[in-house]
């Protein structure tokens, strides 16, 4: 009978295909030649020998040529981050830009796949096209006749030597918009792709050092020199390097480097590796907006962020390719991890920081902590007062059967003072486990103002035709925020638990008032009252439970 014929790979039939001799001559022997092996001829053995070398050199490399395959699940993930992660598992690069990719969201399920069809399958029935280079896959909107072209760099320190996990940022030349960005690699080479024959500028930053911002060439070369002021009184140690690779990132150690002396944990952040941002916005580039944790908790209200002081923090850890113990519409993940103080009893700290512009700005903060065992009792205080100016000239001129030009000057000013505070606990019993309450506490001092005042001219074939005068001033008052935060963070067996409930209640009141030229004023008198805020959910590896409670209530009451 004939038995079905079993599938060879197609290395094994290039093995058979190829061989100059019988197999018995390749070492495999008969029941014959069983008892005459003692008389095989030493000739015979590096025959044999030599053929097995030019077999090895040839079937080797065609299994590492062999494209890998992978499986994953894509549930509501954005296109950005779904990229990243299939770059991860097939190991070759994506470039793509973060503006055009971030408002696209994939559903898909890959199994066993290549990298270049897991690719074309995320990017099935969305505008964008993959052109696979030797190098990397690019990844680029359907339609655009436009011409791609490579950027390619190195970045070093004084000493020529590679720095590696530098930002490179791609910016508009005018504005400096964000349009493109990477990190360098072990080397300190880079390689980004941008649209041909737009004078970009590409600025690079590492930390520690001072920025620098070429225009940008198909080739470049940067040297970074030491920011004197953020290197003093900094103690690095050379046996922890400043950033870790992780399977899911990277992983940088703030305390004892320059990261320590940024000021506050919102200042610190934007020189992280792939970071962008600033004033509680922050991306992370080719990711999106990541979610951001302070010891297994997550911050909800980024005004904390500026509370902690960078000094407090240990290290940083950036997830690019968050894994199933978040939900699926994280992009990515900042995790920070503070220093855990030191002794028992009580401990205090205070810092102010002033700065003067055209006007003055100052921040006050003060700290006290009681510790014995794992519990840690803290109060804590921050006052701020914000000054802002700001001047805008704007020019438009059309030209037609007559020339026309509107020429609009603005002063903006805003005043303000406020104090929150914090007051809780936190206890960690073992490394396994912690929870924690907080209360916090906020109101303005005063009122906010909020002032615009300018003048708007028109002209025709440079005959004025009009001319606006305009003021308009705000005041807003605020009455007292309230907000509670309990969280627990721990492992039962398999399960991750991550728990956070939140209360929130807000109110505030504004009026407002304009006027053009000599018009009668304009009143307008708003209110708002958020008087309940419920939020709660835990997480573990194979399952995803989150709950949303709210309620609120807006209303706007005319003069």
């Amino acid at each position: 009978m004939n038995q079905p014929r079993e599938s060879i790979p197609t290395t094994h039939r290039i093995f058979f295909l190829i061989l100059p001799y019988p197999i018995t001559n390749l070492g495999c022997i008969t029941h014959k030649e069983q008892l005459n092996t003692s008389k095989m001829r030493p000739d015979g053995y590096l025959k044999t020998a030599w053929i097995m070398t030019v077999l090895f050199s040839i079937i080797l490399p065609l299994h590492s040529q062999t494209p890998r395959q992978f499986s994953i699940e894509l549930k509501d993930k954005p296109l950005p981050a779904a990229l990243k992660l299939i770059e991860k598992e097939g190991g070759k690069n994506i470039i793509f830009s973060y503006n055009e990719t971030e408002s696209y969201r994939v559903t898909a399920s890959i199994r066993q796949k290549t990298e270049l069809e897991a690719i074309g399958t995320v990017l099935n029935g969305i505008p964008f096209i993959c052109k696979e280079r030797e190098e990397y896959f690019a990844i680029q909107k359907k339609g655009r006749d436009i011409r791609i072209t490579e950027i390619r760099g190195q970045v070093t320190n004084e000493k020529n030597e590679p720095l590696p996990y530098s930002n490179v940022l791609l910016l508009t030349p005018g504005d400096s918009t964000f349009v493109n960005g990477c990190v360098t690699r072990e080397d300190g080479s880079f390689l980004m792709i941008a649209e041909e024959g737009i004078p970009y500028l590409i600025r690079v930053s590492y930390i520690g050092y001072k920025t620098e911002v070429q225009p940008c060439h198909p080739t470049l070369t940067f040297h970074l020199f030491p920011d004197t002021q953020l290197m003093q009184e900094v103690t690095i140690s050379a046996r922890r390097p400043m950033i870790e690779v992780g399977p899911n990132g990277l992983k940088a150690n703030v305390a004892g480097t320059s990261l320590a002396r940024m000021g506050s944990a919102a200042e610190m952040l934007p020189h992280l590796p792939f970071v962008t941002g600033h004033n509680g916005e922050y991306n992370v580039m080719g990711c999106g907006s990541p979610v951001i944790y302070i010891n297994n908790k997550k911050v909800r209200d980024m005004t904390e962020l500026d509370r902690i002081r960078a000094n407090e923090i240990l290290s940083a850890e950036v997830i690019t390719t968050p894994g199933a113990e978040y939900a699926s519409d994280v992009a990515a993940v900042i995790r920070l991890r503070t220093i855990r103080p030191r002794g028992q009893g009580l401990s205090g700290h205070f810092n102010t920081t002033y700065s003067q512009g055209h006007s003055a700005n100052a921040n006050e903060y003060m700290a006290l902590n009681y510790r014995t065992g794992g519990l840690d009792l803290f109060v804590k205080g921050y006052m701020a007062q914000q000054n802002s100016y700001g001047k805008t000239t704007n020019m438009n001129r059309i030209k037609g059967s007559a020339i026309w030009q509107t020429n609009k000057n603005d002063v903006q000013t805003h005043k303000s003072q406020r104090f929150s505070g914090e007051l809780g606990f936190n206890y960690e019993p073992d490394e396994h486990h912690s929870f924690g309450l907080r209360y916090m506490p906020e109101t303005g001092i005063g009122n906010a103002d909020r002032n615009s005042s300018g003048k708007t001219v028109t002209r025709r074939n440079d005959e004025e035709t009009d001319r606006i005068n305009f003021t308009t001033a705000e005041q807003i008052h605020t009455g007292w925020d309230h907000a509670a935060n309990a969280y627990y963070a721990g492992e039962l067996g398999k399960w991750n638990i991550d728990f956070n409930a939140d209360y929130l209640f807000k109110r505030s009141h504004s009026d407002q008032n304009a006027m053009n030229n000599d018009d009668a004023t304009v009143q307008a008198d708003s209110r708002m009252r958020s008087p309940l805020c419920r939020q709660a959910g835990s997480q573990c590896p194979f399952m995803e439970r989150t709950f949303f409670i709210r309620y609120g209530r807006n209303f706007y009451q005319p003069p």
